[in-house]
This record gives structure tokens, sequence and C-alpha cells, in this order.
């Protein structure tokens, strides 16, 4: 904030004990970014500092940080030094999942996530790494960098069955974003219930709905029930010898062994828009 703002003007009032007096964010450009957009009256008594593995604000005093606002995307550096902070109250990530945190810091830190903020973008991100993959984007791309013309009959998306594992506010815009193409979608989250999108069926489904899916888009929090969930459920699945589409991007905790998967083969394509 402005000199003037940190010093006090009239109708400035000292916040009461226990309120976030000092906020550190991860690069000094987003401190600068957000610090423009706030007319000083409005957080008069708040102090905008720089902390985070990568860049520290000259003369900084650890002990003065109230909250901070994690890097994105590569937070983990700095969460491994959110031990450094004997005054930490709050914790931003700009992530949506929060497992990154968990035995990180204490009781008394609250946590937020960016929970809705990368919904458009990961289901934009889960529709065309399925189209790459299933009309050989990927591939006709590779070629053209050596001038080779290798015209090839692929599968299109529609009448696809798409599984999504997953039914938060992402899984719920992928599933809007895949409907235009004409698949026949089937939705799994940790309990069955219904909303206005249809059926979703219990996570312990999951073995016998696999074997019917030609694509599966995993957008699971990493949580007891899901750690290993692929590994478990397809070790446990009459599915092998099937066409490997392709597995990338997944998270390594819900899937542990990739080559497993690889090796015996499944012919669901794994398109994971974790963020």
């Amino acid at each position: 904030m402005s000199e003037e703002a940190r010093t006090g003007t009239a109708g400035a009032q000292t916040p009461p004990a226990g309120l976030v007096k000092t906020v550190a964010f991860p690069t000094n450009a987003l401190r600068s970014k957000v610090d423009s957009r706030i007319v000083d009256h409005q957080q008069s008594r708040v102090d905008f500092v720089v902390w985070s593995a990568e860049e520290e604000s000259r003369g900084l005093r650890k002990s003065d940080i109230d909250a901070v606002i994690l890097p994105y995307p590569d937070h983990g550096p700095t969460i491994d030094r959110l031990h450094e902070l004997p005054n930490l109250k709050f914790v931003q990530l700009q992530t949506t999942g929060y497992d990154a945190v968990i035995g990180k810091v204490g009781p008394e830190v609250q946590v937020a996530t960016a929970s809705g903020v990368h919904a458009a973008a990961t289901a934009e991100l889960a529709v065309a790494l399925t189209l790459a993959r299933l009309r050989g984007i990927d591939v006709a791309a590779r070629d053209m960098t050596r001038q080779k013309w290798d015209h090839q009959q692929l599968p299109s998306l529609a009448d696809r069955k798409i599984l999504i594992v997953g039914a938060g506010g992402i899984g719920n815009a992928i599933f809007d974003r895949f409907a235009p193409f004409e698949v026949e979608q089937t939705r799994v989250a940790t309990t069955a219930r219904d909303d206005d999108r249809g059926h979703i069926h219990a996570i312990d489904e999951l073995p016998s709905l696999l074997p019917d899916a030609e694509v599966v888009v995993l957008i699971t929090p990493l949580t007891e029930r899901t750690e290993k969930l692929v590994d478990d459920v397809l070790a446990n699945t009459d599915m092998w010898g099937q066409d490997l589409h392709e597995v990338k991007g997944l998270r390594d905790a819900v899937v542990a062994d990739l080559d497993l998967i690889r090796r015996e083969g499944t012919k669901a394509a794994f398109a994971s828009c974790l963020k």
C-alpha cells in the first residue's frame, strides 16, 4: 500500500487483534497488480509484502506475516517453508485442490482454495486432450514437422461413451462441454445421487462402469478413497488386453503405477485435468 495508507489517514482504524495485518504475495508482480486495484483508504492498515521460495521483500520480518498467497502452479517449495512463519493465520492456494498443504500447517491456520476459478479452463482442456488423442492430432502435428502425410481413419468423439470420475464444479463443467458432441456420459462421485444433469453413480460402482467406457476423465480430489484409485480398480477389473489410447498427466497419487497400465492395457483413454 502507499506510505500514506500505511501511516494512517483520516478515518483509518486499527484492526482488532487477531485480524490479518500483513499479506504475503508470491511475487512482486502479483503484489503490485493487486495493490494497484485497491483504494488505499479501504485497506489502510493492511501491509502487502512479498514472500515465497523464489522472492522475498527486503528487510522482511517473517514473524509479521499473517497470511500467505501461494505461488501458481509450483507451490511446493513455498509450502515446505510455511513452518518458518510463526504467526501464520491464513493460507490462500491458487489451485482447486488443497491436499498439498495437508500436514504442512497447524489447525490454527485457515486454508482457502481457488474453487471455481479453474473450472472453465480445465473443462476446455479435458475436451481438447480427448479430441487430440481420438483424432490423432498429436501424431499429425509430429508428422507435419517431418513433411509426412499419413492419412488415418480414427474414431470421432461423437457417439463415444465418456466416464467422468468426479462430480464437483470442474466435473460438471466438463460434462457440460462434452454434451454438444453427442456423447453418452456417465458420472461417478463418492456417493450416488441425482442432480439437474442426471444420475451420479457411487465410486463403488466404478469397476462395473469402466469396461464400457471409451474415454475416462479423472477429476477427483486426493482423499483416502481416491488414493491409488485407478491402480486398485483396474487391477480388479476384467479390462486387460484391450487397446490403450492414452494415459496422460494423471496425478501420481491417484494413478501410482502408469507402467502397469501401459503394459497391461485398457481401452479407456485417461485425460486427467487436475489443477
